[in-house]
This record gives C-alpha cells, structure tokens and sequence, in this order.
C-alpha cells in the first residue's frame, strides 16, 4: 500500500529552507526558555513573548500567515506586549516595523501621536534635525518648521 502524501518525508520537509519556515523557526527560538542564555531571548523572556499553542506546528502558522505573506516583508506583533498569534501579527515592511518598536520617540502635536520618524517622513524634514531641534528646547511647532 503506498502512502498518502501526507504521510510522505516529502510533505514534512517541503518547506525547509524557505523563508517563511526560517521566520517561523527564529519567533520560536526567540520564545524558547531553553535559549535562555542567549541575547536574543532575554528581549521577549522578561515581557512573557510566548507563541501560541496553534503555532508550535509549522503547517498552522502557514495556514493562518500565507495568505498575506510576501517574500520582502518581516513578521511584526501588532501590540508589542502580546505574544505571537494570527491575532497579534502580521506581514510589515522594515519601515513599518521600526515604526512599532517599544523605544521609539513618540510626539504629540496636533492631538495625534506618531513616531518622530513618522513626522519627519510627512513633513520631509530629516528626523534627527527634528531631534536635535527639540532637544535644545524648541517647540514642535517651530522644530516641525511650521511658524
């Protein structure tokens, strides 16, 4: 009796090599108790970064992830405080992706609140001119170089 193709070594290894599998494999090792001496670890240990029970196997997360997969995107957790889910992630340009890290330097102007780098991008003034501008006690009206 021959085997399903299921059963198959093939369909077990089909994806090994590929980038999805490579994204999948590094959210489970950043996650991974058993890394708890390595560097990269220690960034998602101390806030509880888990994966979700779903995604342990590889063939759920490119169930919930391929739809909207491309190749030139990164994995990004929506809310940097949750784990990874099909909830809490999703496919993100470099750019986007820095714009929701946990330590950039968010402005208030204008009763909205964006990363300084989202301001510059909209106003097409370099940000670390914006930086220093504010940072010698400029307003952000003025460092914005809206007056």
């Amino acid at each position: 009796m021959s085997k399903t193709w299921k059963e198959c070594n093939l369909y077990k290894h089909w994806y090994t090599g590929s980038k999805i599998h490579w994204v999948w494999k590094r959210i489970r090792q950043r996650c991974n108790p058993a890394n708890k001496h390595k560097k990269i670890y220690q960034h998602y240990a101390w806030k509880w970064i888990k994966v979700c029970e779903r995604w342990i196997e590889f063939e759920k997360f490119y169930e919930d992830m391929w739809p909207t997969y491309e190749e030139w995107l990164t994995i990004d957790r929506i809310n940097n405080s949750l784990g990874y889910s099909p909830e809490n992630c999703r496919w993100s340009t470099y750019k986007q992706q820095q714009n929701n890290r946990t330590n950039n330097r968010r402005i208030a102007y204008n009763w909205e609140t964006k990363t300084l780098q989202a301001w510059a991008d909209e106003i097409w003034i370099d940000r670390r001119k914006i930086s220093r501008r504010i940072d010698t006690g400029w307003t952000i009206k003025k460092a914005f170089n809206l007056i």
